[in-house]
């Protein structure tokens, strides 16, 4: 429950100082992927991923790059608790 009140508060903080929707989605979703990404790297087995599988990973992280893009665009013509919703 903080980390939804934390998001919230992040997003509202970041609209009333004039930052763009994309800028918050990528200061959101870059480091997470960046520490996510590292994990992954030290936990996988050299042999597991073909090339097929790079690019699944590929489509699935620009899904939802561009979903997050698109949701903190529209935040600011949203209600907050919708706002707030999307943002987790």
């Amino acid at each position: 429950m903080a980390l939804w009140g934390a998001v919230f508060v992040a997003v509202k903080s970041g609209e009333r100082l004039g930052v763009p929707g994309l800028e918050l989605a990528a200061g959101r979703a870059l480091p997470a992927g960046a520490v996510l990404g590292a994990i992954a790297m030290l936990r996988m087995r050299p042999a597991l991923l073909v090339r097929r599988d790079y690019v699944q990973l590929a489509g699935m992280a620009i899904s939802i790059a561009a979903m997050y893009g698109i949701a903190f665009v529209v935040a600011p013509r949203l209600p907050v608790a919708i706002d707030a919703l999307l943002a987790n």
